[in-house]
């Protein structure tokens, strides 16, 4: 006899016995089903299980006997295939569970609710694309599925974008624990129901319709029906706090006013404490006793001893020697620009953790000179760089590199200088990836004034590599586009945000100031290079108003310009001018030059010396700078002081004005920066409450481990790529 033979004793047995209340009862349902498995030997069964017949024996049971079931039931399920054909058998994921409830399934009563479907998930595209299989697949079609990513940015927007189904909206909450995604989208969501359904949930076509059915006809504000655990069984009573009903703590439909008057903790293993607290608020609470869906998390461990279930188990780190190599070969060594740093050592400090080994080499160091200060000032005419040898050198240079990696990352390069070196890389049918941040955007590329391109912009030979690359990462919404129409498509673009390196710079972060006494001037503070200074010239205005405001109560500190940095007659020109707007008006102003070069560390000790109040970033409306990141709202954050900045670039996304920092509007910077900072220099408690939610945000979403995790799936995912190609 089949599995599939009689599907209403088959549902009713095997309903009685995950709903038995001891080991024993369940042993009485099962041999019920017997005759669809003589091969278990169910008195063997019972003699090998040890306790009291309590619900964790009767959960070690229940797992072992379903693991056969199922076993038997693909068994039978291809059987039925090979007879009959692919039109009759029900698919092989239905064998597992759904198989014995499509006659016992009566069909529900239509319902004209929405539902909104809550669905956190990270780096999980193949268990996405599942779910929203299931969810587009369901009978009730009035519904909207918020999908709340974290990972690589693009992972799980291409999934939803695939569907083409405007019911399914994607949002990005990088770095935010479970609780938190939940909380914000219970929030956002527009249905009279809300839905929890994690990414690796498989659940019935008629689950929503079967909820809101009872939901409806018992006027119920919170209907229970049943998710088996492939590992674990049931989640047993104690562990999700709902005593007198085992279910699945993931697993209920809730009013939506219901919904979001709870809230999710944010702790791990502590999602129970939400469904116990609406539980005790509900007017009527009702529970099915049909099995509506499955779950199978990966990876996933057992606690034997407390019948608890743990997700994201920690795999041991894989040997040195069967590690996956990464090579960066940004422009430059890192002790001789601070780009390798943001975007390639700290984000890649944790990949040890995924099985990755990495290093850093200057693609260009082999046949590149950098001029001493000492030596510019000495011939101003000689530039930052300069190219001693062939760039065919560089091949030679880096070959045994690039022949023990496994991925080769490029940054900041182009093919007029590293050409033969991208090539030999590509080649080798190495996975080639291109970082491509701020400064290689625009129509002039990274070398500005190079005198031997004459055929054609050094961007154009930038954008030779993005697109010849296998993958591009990218620092901000804006560059991806840019990326995405280089390459004609955002397939393989990945936005990786910088963030900071909180294990290193975290024992020297700066408190953040209660207020400051009025004897003592209030510091507002910037941080630049020389290159900047023509920022500084149009806030002439703003230091003058303020200066005349506030007089001597304020000082301002500028870090990066100084007499010693600002080396060309044109600079020195353009520092005197800032110096005299104001030394002629009386205003306190400080001038700090470079840390020094390539130590990072060393540059935010620098920066937490300043002991900044107010923190200020103007930016240029153009391109260039939609294209920059966050970064001086991460230096801000760590000094502890509020930033004012543009509405440009990667500080709109990160800021909301008012609570983590405060915006201008990017065509009138110089009227909004004079009324944000004279608000705050006369507000303390503002600045103070402003600096606290940012340093809170940055320490929660922009810690590199992140960064770690991103980059390590998207390896994973180009190496597989490459090996299927």
């Amino acid at each position: 006899m089949h599995i599939g033979e009689d599907y209403t004793l088959w549902n009713n047995g095997l309903v009685r016995a995950l709903q038995g209340k001891d080991v024993h009862e369940s042993l009485r349902h099962m041999r019920e089903l017997k005759k669809f498995f003589p091969e278990v030997d169910f008195g063997k069964i019972e003699g090998t299980l040890t306790g009291n017949g309590t619900h964790e024996t009767n959960d070690a049971f229940l797992r072992f006997l379903f693991r056969q079931i199922r076993e038997q039931a693909i068994t039978d399920d291809n059987q039925r295939r090979a007879q009959n054909g692919p039109n009759i058998s029900p698919t092989r994921e239905k064998a597992l569970v759904f198989n014995n409830l499509d006659l016992a399934l009566s069909n529900p009563k239509p319902s004209k609710a929405k539902v909104s479907v809550i669905t956190p998930t990270n780096s999980r595209p193949r268990e996405l694309r599942r779910l929203i299989d299931n969810v587009r697949g369901q009978n009730h079609p009035n519904l909207e599925m918020l999908v709340c990513a974290s990972g690589p940015e693009t992972t799980a927007r291409k999934v939803i974008k695939s569907f083409k189904d405007s019911r399914i909206q994607h949002h990005y909450q990088n770095g935010t624990e479970v609780g938190k995604k939940r909380n914000d989208m219970t929030q956002l969501a527009d249905g009279d129901y809300v839905v929890y359904l994690d990414d690796g949930v498989n659940v019935h076509p008629h689950y929503l319709s079967k909820l809101l059915e009872e939901a409806e006809t018992q006027r119920s504000d919170l209907v229970f029906s049943k998710i088996w655990h492939d590992q674990v069984g049931f989640i047993p009573k104690k562990d999700n706090g709902i005593y007198g009903a085992r279910i699945d703590t993931m697993n209920g439909l809730v009013e939506a006013e219901l919904a979001k008057s709870g809230e999710w903790s944010e702790e791990e293993y502590k999602d129970f404490l939400f469904f116990r607290d609406i539980y005790s608020r509900a007017k009527n609470p009702r529970f099915l006793k049909e099995v509506l869906g499955n779950h199978d998390p990966s990876p996933s461990t057992l606690d034997r001893k407390s019948s608890k279930f743990f997700v994201n188990k920690q795999k041991k780190p894989r040997s040195k020697r069967n590690k996956k190599h990464v090579l960066y070969l940004p422009e430059f060594d890192l002790e001789d620009d601070m780009v390798g740093r943001w975007r390639h050592l700290w984000p890649s400090k944790h990949l040890n953790d995924y099985g990755f080994s990495f290093d850093i080499k200057g693609a260009l160091t082999p046949i590149a000179y950098r001029p001493t200060n000492e030596e510019r000032k000495a011939n101003p005419k000689r530039g930052l760089v300069e190219i001693t040898r062939e760039s065919a050198d560089l091949v030679e240079a880096h070959k045994k590199d690039i022949d023990a990696s496994d991925v080769v990352m490029f940054g900041r390069t182009n093919n007029y200088f590293t050409g033969d070196l991208f090539r030999y890389a590509k080649e080798s049918g190495k996975v080639v990836g291109y970082e491509a941040d701020d400064l290689i955007f625009g129509p002039e590329g990274l070398f500005r004034n190079d005198p031997n391109s004459k055929e054609k912009s050094l961007s154009d030979y930038v954008d030779e590599q993005v697109r010849a690359a296998d993958f591009v990462t990218v620092t901000t919404p804006y560059l991806m586009e840019a990326a995405a129409e280089l390459r004609g498509s955002e397939e393989n673009v990945y936005i990786v945000k910088n963030r900071m390196d909180f294990d290193n710079l975290k024992s020297f972060m700066p408190k953040i100031k209660e207020g400051k006494k009025p004897s003592s001037p209030l510091r507002i503070g910037w941080a630049g290079g020389r290159y900047h200074i023509d920022k500084l010239l149009d806030m002439g205005h703003v230091f003058q108003e303020l200066g005349t405001r506030h007089g001597k109560d304020i000082t301002f500190v500028l870090k990066g310009i100084n007499e010693e940095n600002m080396v060309s007659d044109g600079a020195q020109a353009k520092l005197g001018a800032l110096k005299s707007v104001f030394e002629e008006n009386g205003i306190n102003y400080e001038l700090h030059g470079y840390s020094k070069s390539g130590d990072w560390t060393q540059y935010y000790k620098d920066l937490a010396d300043l002991d900044l109040d107010v923190f200020f970033a103007p930016l240029c409306n153009d391109p260039g700078h939609e294209a920059k990141s966050e970064l001086k709202y991460l230096e801000s954050s760590f000094v502890g002081a509020p930033i004012v900045v543009p509405a440009i670039g990667g500080h709109k996304h990160a800021i909301q004005h008012g609570y983590n920092g405060l915006l201008t509007s990017p065509e009138d910077q110089a009227e909004g920066f004079l009324e944000n900072i004279d608000y705050l220099i006369g507000h303390p408690e503002e600045r103070l409450r402003i600096a606290r939610n940012a340093r809170n945000d940055v320490l929660t979403n922009y810690n590199v481990r992140e960064s770690s995790a991103e980059l390590a799936s998207i390896y994973n995912e180009q190496i597989e790529l490459k090996r299927a190609a």
